[in-house]
């Protein structure tokens, strides 16, 4: 009874290929080949960049890029300490209990599992992995579902209060980061994570209230402006403002006192020699300030 439950994995992965082929017009006319096609894109789309990642700029252009690594490095710091501890077990179960979470269960294994074996190269960051979230707390309240009925009280308790911990820190971390709630480190690492080991704001949100807050201030946005990236605050400013990337501004042969707007992204803290004017900060609870952006005076020699 039990192999026959291992053995529906496959079955359950077919299951959801031929759902995906269902909802996606373009692979009609030759599902196989547009899958193929697909896969070998998503896994080998080229990128240049890299990502900070435990002290290092990481990326799929690396002779010694490995998939594997790069995702067990972020899991450590970013799953929740119980889908660490309980993810393996969670998932044993899921497949035993059969039903949704056995297909919920076997989509999570086989995609990372293709990630890893294909070394995909993960297009600027943890984007392309981020459909694994969802499936991970559906594997873990299955679990738990099955593991607070199934098991004696005193089990029943201990499940019911680690549960219980990880929501209250997860709501009062939302309050703590809002507006920026996608930046989340787990309660084992938080308290050494700064922006020069990984990634934290990554997305540029914070820079519109950088410059808000700069706005306000007797001192303001001086021209010129450098910004990084350009596009993002370009968004945040009105069109009488002429931005320009720092490099650019430097390349121009401009010499004298400009303002610099920039995200902290990459593992870029303020300049030392110049005068901060705004800041945008959030910290987890029980971690330290985590910088996002910043608005700075300095001078170009």
């Amino acid at each position: 009874m039990r192999g026959r439950r291992w053995a529906v994995l496959p079955l359950a992965a077919l299951g959801v290929v031929a759902g995906l082929i269902i909802v996606t017009p373009a692979s009609w006319p030759d599902p196989l080949a547009f899958s193929k096609a697909a896969v070998e894109l998503m896994s080998r789309h080229p990128w240049p960049g890299c990502i900070v990642t435990n002290g290092a700029c990481i990326g799929p252009s690396q002779p010694d890029w490995s998939a594997a690594s790069y995702l067990w490095q972020w899991a450590v710091v970013q799953l929740p300490l119980i889908a660490i501890v309980g993810l393996l077990p969670a998932l044993a179960a899921a497949i035993w209990l059969g039903g949704f979470a056995r297909i919920a269960a076997g989509t999570l294994i086989l995609s990372i599992a293709a990630i890893v074996v294909k070394n995909a190269s993960l297009y600027d960051g943890l984007r392309h992995v981020l459909f694994a979230v969802p499936l991970i707390v559906i594997v873990l309240f299955v679990a738990i579902d099955w593991a607070i009925t199934a098991w004696g009280r005193i089990a029943r308790a201990a499940i019911l209060a680690i549960v219980a911990i990880e929501l209250a820190t997860f709501a009062i971390d939302d309050v703590r980061m809002f507006p920026y709630n996608y930046v989340y480190f787990n309660l084992a690492t938080r308290g050494g994570i700064d922006t020069a080991k990984f990634e934290t704001e990554y997305w540029g949100f914070s820079l519109h209230e950088a410059v808000t807050a700069a706005q306000h201030l007797r001192r303001g946005l001086k021209p010129p402006v450098a910004a990084h990236p350009p596009h993002l605050v370009a968004a945040s400013l009105p069109d009488t403002y002429k931005i320009a990337g720092e490099g650019d501004l430097r390349a121009s042969g401009y010499k004298g006192p400009y303002t610099l707007v920039r995200l902290s992204r990459g593992s870029n803290p303020p300049p030392k020699d110049c005068r901060t004017i705004a800041e945008v900060s959030r910290s987890l609870l029980g971690g330290p300030p985590l910088l996002f952006s910043y608005v700075v005076r300095c001078k170009m020699e």
